[in-house]
């Protein structure tokens, strides 16, 4: 087989690859990480759709739709950057912390989402003090939907419903699930524990040591 025969074959084969993976129209594949720190609630809330999709969600948002699809994805930005702070719920201490808008970025290569950045100002003493985030953003639309919950700097989370990684969150599809069960689903909660500096990885490091002394008497 010459290379150029080879070559052809193998973006055949990568085409039909990429094309697999692109979503049915309607649905919107979602990834909601959290990140607590001392100061401040960070959310990466990740979309992704296909072109069908986007242009309807471009029209319910009062724009026409431009012809490529990277000029739509960036005005989809700001409906993004607007609507996604309002229907999501920040409870710190039983009581509700407002949520902004910080940037949005089109990324990805073969699989292509829009990422929006959303904080919240807000300060974790030392006491525990439990933190719910409840999405009501797309509940009724079709697709996958992750959401994680974890500390940094110096913040760890405790009793937390969900994984620490959006990437180890069991994908669930909330428009499949019944009321009674939905807002379980779309909602991520635990207490925010403030430690010294360095301590959680300090605590780590002597937990693999101990591991590592017990395998050598072994």
């Amino acid at each position: 087989m010459s290379r150029q025969i080879l070559c052809l074959a193998l973006l055949l084969a990568f085409s039909g690859k990429a094309s697999s993976h692109e979503l049915p129209d309607g649905e919107i594949e979602r990834r909601v990480q959290v990140v607590v720190k001392p100061d401040r609630v960070l959310v990466e809330y990740s979309l992704v759709m296909n072109k069908t999709t986007l242009a309807a969600q471009l029209r319910k948002g009062g724009l026409q739709p431009a012809a490529d699809l990277s000029d739509m994805w960036k005005q989809y930005e700001k409906i993004a950057l607007r609507s996604l702070p309002k229907d999501l719920q920040l409870d710190v201490k039983g009581a509700k912390v407002p949520v902004q808008p910080l940037r949005a970025s089109y990324t990805g290569w073969s699989h292509r989402h829009l990422v929006c950045l959303l904080k919240a100002d807000v300060s974790f003493d030392q006491e525990r003090t439990k933190i719910v985030v409840t999405d009501a953003n797309f509940p009724d639309v079709p697709g996958s939907y992750r959401i994680a919950l974890k500390g940094r700097s110096g913040v760890n989370i405790d009793d937390a419903s969900v994984p620490q990684l959006v990437s180890d969150a069991k994908s669930v599809y909330p428009a499949k699930l019944p009321k009674s069960k939905k807002q379980a689903a779309l909602t991520a909660e635990g207490q925010v524990v403030r430690v010294a500096k360095g301590k959680d990885l300090a605590t780590e490091k002597d937990s693999a040591k101990e591991q590592d002394a017990d395998a050598s008497r072994r």
